[in-house]
């Protein structure tokens, strides 16, 4: 056994790692189990799941909308918003499906403050905990957000950690700084500039 916990063996020759022995592998587990008479066999780890782009806002066929919560964050009352329904699901990409619900619904669930169709500014914007609920957050990003007019995703984060980030695509990265200020996909930028220059970095260039 290692320092970090990892049992061992002496590592064929030919074939050492950094520490001078080789990983026991799951096969070797299972048959030290067998030799003890403990029935064990390996788990084969499952292929990951493939990537799928995410519901727009709106609704799903006829007894179900789709409503995202900006910046990721329900409050009370839109939870309650969300009801009468046959079911309420939360999904990946920080927003609900509500199940039994046409879409006659949508108007009230937008003045609910919700997200209720694609082309709202707010769609796409996410942002990290934040002051005061991280210790390592340079500014409340939650309150500075702002969405500009749409466009590529925008991620509002407190510190480099950038927490909570987009993955996979292209995205606007503000991030604040200890002089108050943030960078917008690097280029220092004033608080009060935030308006302005997450808009003209949302919108893609040709």
């Amino acid at each position: 056994m290692d320092a970090a916990g990892a049992t061992r063996r002496p590592a064929p020759e030919g074939r050492v790692d950094a520490a001078g022995a080789a990983p026991v592998t799951p096969l070797d587990l299972t048959a030290a189990f067998a030799r003890a008479g403990i029935d064990a066999r390996a788990v084969v780890p499952a292929p990951p799941l493939p990537r799928v782009a995410p519901p727009a806002a709106g609704a799903l066929g006829g007894r179900a909308l789709h409503v995202l919560a900006p910046l990721g964050r329900l409050t009370a009352a839109q939870l309650r918003a969300l009801l009468p329904a046959d079911e309420v699901r939360l999904t990946p990409w920080r927003g609900v499906v509500v199940v039994g619900a046409s879409d006659e619904r949508l108007p009230e669930l937008d003045a609910a403050g919700l997200i209720t169709r694609p082309t709202d500014p707010w769609a796409g914007v996410g942002a990290c905990a934040g002051r005061p609920g991280c210790a390592k957050s340079l500014a409340d990003v939650r309150a500075d957000a702002t969405p500009g007019l749409g466009g590529l995703p925008v991620h509002f984060s407190g510190c480099e950690r950038r927490c909570g980030h987009p993955q996979g695509h292209a995205w606007v990265d503000v991030v604040a700084v200890a002089d108050g200020g943030y960078l917008v996909d690097g280029r220092p930028t004033p608080r009060t500039d935030l308006p302005h220059a997450v808009a003209a970095a949302r919108t893609p260039t040709r």
